[in-house]
């Protein structure tokens, strides 16, 4: 029995585990949570921004131009849509100004306006799924008397605000899916164009599915759905999933997890392990952090409810009152060098947050002219010599 249609961006979780999602496969992400807040955000000003400059977006984007007036079209646009959702106004402006630099930047032709439509947003409903697609652009074929035929060419762009840069390519099958029955069937080109743009890395990964792989992806989608397993299958998705507090098998990984990281050796005997043991345990000590962030948040709940918990060997936990000492440079300049400091011993004890610095200029400067003031400072103070630039080295899981 179909129990479908399921929504796109739970795809990639249910084919994983096919338990996770049972009874709430079609219900959109309540978009209104505070980490999701951002996000939407940013869709609301992009969908206004696109929708207003939809000729330009056609001509330009993937023709290796920028697109005309993105920054004053922002300005105008974000203020209202900041304040609407309860987000900061100068780190919305620069996500929409990444997100519309990297389009304006992405190698693949996206067919100009001539024979093209563009959806913003756009929500399309199949027989497998139900998806709201940012950015959707069908270009129309058509025959020597100029009659449309088909669909030549599909393209989807999506929007990803995350922190965290975490692959779905099943998402991303799912809306080339429903762009196919938006359009009437497959394209002619042979492939639908997906582009996720990653505006908090700047990044834009770009996939061409073409026929064959889109029929074995919806005949997988359709199986599942059709029948699904009954067993749970935990894994790196179990982070994400709404019934991880209550799966057995997440739990029985969980123990395996922390038997196994229990018996590592300290450094440097650790050096002995082979690299790819330690890559293996990646994603479940990752599940296993998760869940111990849970713990200390639900810990210091009770504490905050029924003060100092009795720990069982004459020893309590409490929350404690700490203070945080800071100096207001302001105030204290005149008796730095009143007590003998030099500029080098002063600039050695202050310091300029960057982030709080480009909020400040800013906010000093209208619509359409913050950022540029921005860059112009930033370029300033860098002739100046006055930024300190240091390397370090952080873990990061990269997708291919």
């Amino acid at each position: 029995m179909t129990i479908g249609p399921i929504h796109a961006s739970k795809v990639d979780l249910f084919l994983a585990c096919n338990q996770s999602l049972r009874g709430d496969l079609a219900t959109e992400p309540d978009f209104a949570e505070a980490a999701t807040a951002m996000g939407t955000a940013v869709h609301a000003v992009l969908e206004q921004w696109i929708m207003h400059h939809k000729h330009a977006v056609l001509e330009q984007w993937g023709m290796h131009h920028k697109p005309s007036g993105p920054t004053r079209m922002i300005g105008d646009i974000a203020p209202r849509v900041a304040e609407g959702h309860g987000v900061d106004l100068a780190e919305l402006e620069s996500l929409c100004q990444r997100t519309l630099n990297a389009c304006a930047h992405i190698r693949e032709p996206l067919w100009g306006a001539r024979h093209a439509e563009l959806r913003a947003e756009a929500r399309i409903k199949t027989k497998l799924v139900s998806a709201r697609l940012d950015h959707l652009r069908i270009g129309w074929g058509h025959d020597r008397d100029g009659n449309r035929t088909g669909p030549f060419s599909i393209a989807v762009l999506d929007w990803k605000t995350g922190r965290e840069l975490r692959a779905k390519p099943g998402q991303l099958y799912a809306y080339a899916s429903a762009a196919c029955v938006a359009a009437g069937g497959f394209p002619s080109q042979g492939w639908v164009y997906t582009g996720e743009i990653w505006c908090r890395h700047d990044q834009v990964i770009q996939r061409k599915i073409t026929a064959e792989r889109l029929a074995a992806f919806e005949d997988k989608l359709k199986r599942a759905l059709d029948r699904p397993s009954d067993t749970y299958k935990p894994g790196a998705h179990c982070g994400f999933c709404p019934r991880a507090d209550t799966c057995e098998a997440r739990v029985a990984r969980l123990k395996s997890t922390a038997d196994a990281l229990g018996g590592l050796p300290a450094l440097p005997d650790a050096k002995t392990i082979a690299p790819a043991d330690l890559a293996r345990l990646y994603d479940k000590a990752q599940d296993l952090g998760r869940l111990l962030d849970q713990y200390y948040k639900i810990l210091n709940a009770a504490i905050e409810q029924h003060g100092p918990i009795d720990v069982g060997d004459g020893s309590r936990l409490e929350l404690r009152e700490m203070t945080k000492t800071e100096i207001d440079a302001k105030a204290a300049w005149r008796h730095l060098r009143q007590a003998g400091l030099s500029d080098e011993e002063i600039n050695d004890v202050l310091s300029v947050a960057k982030g709080k610095l480009e909020r400040a200029v800013k906010a000093k400067h209208p619509r359409g002219k913050k950022e540029s003031a921005w860059s112009e400072l930033f370029g300033v103070l860098r002739a100046a010599d006055a930024i300190r630039e240091s390397s370090y080295r952080k873990r990061e899981r990269i997708h291919a």
